[in-house]
């Protein structure tokens, strides 16, 4: 009879999951890519339905509490299965895979293993000692079913102003970072053949995402053998952005070979991280539209999150949902942090995730007019110190900007208010706190002025000073910033240390609001002589095309001539590959500086060259437009 209860509720869920055209689970959908992973407490696999959910959806499954240290061992030499083995039984009997987790922990640890016999506390070789005892059990136990292991959780300290990278527990206070090389040791002589892990979360915050990857390259340098880093991901509608994570991932994989995603939820609220004193708090007061529009940045957020995923499935090899559903949440189901809810039925969101719809794609669903903008024309700027501008504004440039002209803030700048991402009134500064005016505040205006009063011109700007055209290309930015000059640090820091990825991501962003038009480059100032200058400039800007799902027809690239100063410019003989651009690019525009003003420095134009540069680049600009 529970045989049928349970055929009967794995029909039911098939059924329910198969409204829209496709009906592959999640696991079946990703299959190509990388495992679906699920938490499971007790009660879910007590249930029918719930074990029917999971395997139609999953195929990696771990164990949400009932295999960490305190559960499995509430007294030194007691160990305690029944909930553990409740859900690793029934994976076996269904054939799927765990994820073990977790074997060390500060948190759900019991007080024992830090006392001795006679109540006094424990030296450090004990404390191994009960550490390397309690893996060993727990492993042998589990090996015939579990894969991987997460050894040593949340071992890194969240206070980015700390001397000391790791948490200041008492496991860290007794044995220093020893208890996390003898745990791995320990779990690679239990099961030679699991993947072990490091797991914690904050993992795309850039100050403990560089203390993290420091610490598991030091670690493996010395032979401890940790396979893979996993990043819990406990996001919220806000946080990471899309860059963040490409970028933490990129870090990661550097220095393992395997990353899984093992705790992802994202909720509707500014919470995030996985300290449960902090995350259990918070939670929205909404109904009605409020509500909607918060589950739709929900469903952006997973859809953007989950394209970064697939977008790496080399080196991603799971990714774990942590619960079955809402009501399960460790959350609290007032967060709706999953894809299915409290009753355990796939939201919008489960289509999203498994009909692997793009950001854009689910942008425009959540748009009533099912459209961006189409008069709304947007121009993606990058380059280096002269598209960062290196005049100061005068008064005439800070004054008569249009409400039409707008500017993608691409970096917070806390002096005018901007957030990364939100459009304001294009006054200077465009392209990040301290810069100058650029040719792009001049481009702008001009294009409003000219184009009829419908259309509104909205500009990314995306530039350093000093910046070599290596800073853009995917492949090259690494090695680059290894040798970037000290001054520069703080504007690739500006952008996480990747101002291609903050560049494409703005971009693709903004495509859900309007219509990309055009990209405006002025750089090669630091090229100067480099004969692969302009191959490396069409390789920039057609992975940026392709990112952005878009053609050179039409997206053109103008591309501005560097300081002439009557032919005494610093950079001037560039100008012949820049002008030379058409011929490899060819969508390439190239647009003349002759006339143009310039400073003292004679590589950097002043105000009026600007002025005059840019309204040049407009020019040409309209022109396109018109054919």
């Amino acid at each position: 009879m529970k045989r049928n209860h349970f055929l009967l509720a794995i029909a039911a869920i098939t059924a329910m999951a198969s409204n829209s055209a496709s009906a592959q689970g999640l696991a079946e959908a990703y299959k190509d890519m990388f495992r679906i992973g699920v938490a499971l407490n007790k009660s879910n696999v007590a249930d029918a339905q719930q074990q029917a959910l999971v395997c139609a959806e999953f195929n990696s499954v771990t164990a949400e509490n009932d295999m960490k240290p305190q559960l499995t061992q509430p007294r030194e030499g007691v160990f305690t299965w029944c909930g553990a083995d409740s859900i690793a039984n029934f994976c076996r009997q269904h054939g799927i895979k765990m994820r073990g987790h977790c074997l060390v922990w500060h948190n759900q640890i019991d007080q024992w293993i830090y006392t001795d016999s006679l109540g006094q506390p424990a030296t450090k070789e004990l404390v191994l000692q009960r550490i390397r005892c309690h893996i060993k059990t727990i492993v042998e136990r589990y090996k015939d079913v579990c894969y991987c292991w997460d050894v040593v959780n949340e071992a890194i300290t969240d206070d980015a102003n700390a001397e000391c990278p790791y948490r200041q527990s008492r496991l860290y206070q007794i044995c220093g970072d020893d208890f996390i090389r003898e745990a791995f040791r320990a779990a690679r002589k239990a099961d030679p053949d699991a993947l072990l892990f490091y797991n914690d979360y904050n993992e795309c915050d850039p100050v403990k995402r560089d203390r993290i990857a420091q610490m598991v390259a030091s670690m493996k340098a010395d032979g401890v053998p940790i396979d893979g880093i996993g990043m819990q991901a406990h996001y919220n509608i806000h946080y990471p952005s899309a860059y963040l994570l490409e970028a933490a991932i990129e870090k990661y994989s550097t220095i393992v070979p395997h990353l899984h995603v093992t705790e992802m939820d994202i909720r509707i609220d500014h919470y995030r991280g996985g300290d449960l004193l902090t995350v259990q708090q918070g939670g929205v007061d909404a109904t009605g539209g409020e509500m909607q529009q918060l589950l739709q940045q929900q469903e952006r957020q997973y859809a953007t999150l989950f394209e970064v995923l697939r977008r790496h499935a080399d080196v991603i090899d799971c990714v774990t949902f942590w619960n079955l559903g809402d009501r399960d949440s460790w959350l609290g189901a007032d967060k709706l942090p999953l894809p299915f809810d409290v009753n355990y039925r796939p939201k919008h969101l489960y289509t999203i995730i498994r009909d692997m719809k793009s950001t854009e794609q689910v942008g425009v669903d959540q748009r009533a007019a099912g459209h961006p903008d189409p008069n709304f024309h947007i121009y993606l700027c990058f380059g280096q110190s002269n598209m960062e501008g290196a005049a100061r504004p005068e008064a005439e440039d800070m004054e008569g900007i249009s409400e039409r002209f707008l500017m993608m803030a691409a970096t917070d700048m806390q002096q005018q208010g901007r957030k990364t991402g939100q459009w304001y009134t294009a006054t200077p500064p465009l392209c990040r706190e301290h810069t100058g005016l650029t040719p792009v505040d001049y481009f702008g205006r001009t294009m409003v002025e000219s184009l009829p009063d419908s259309i509104r011109v909205g500009v990314i700007v995306v530039a350093i000073g000093g910046c070599h055209i290596e800073t853009y290309m995917a492949d090259s930015i690494d090695a680059y910033r290894q040798r970037a000059p000290q001054w520069m640090l703080p504007a690739l820091e500006a952008y996480v240390n990747n101002p291609y990825m903050r560049l494409m991501h703005l971009a693709r962003l903004a495509r859900t609001q309007g219509q990309i038009k055009g990209i405006l480059l002025h750089q090669g100032e630091s090229n100067t002589g480099d004969a692969a200058w302009a191959q490396k400039v069409k390789i920039v800007y057609e992975r940026l095309l392709k990112d952005i799902y878009m053609t050179a027809d039409e997206v053109p690239l103008l591309a501005g001539e560097v300081v002439r100063a009557n032919g005494e410019g610093v950079c001037v003989a560039m100008n012949r590959q820049i002008d030379a651009l058409p011929q490899t690019v060819r969508t390439a525009h190239v647009i003349s500086s002759e006339g143009c003003t310039n400073g003292p420095d004679r590589l950097h134009f002043d105000a009026a060259g600007y002025r005059l540069l840019g309204r040049r680049y407009a020019e040409t600009m309209l022109q396109l437009l018109r054919r």
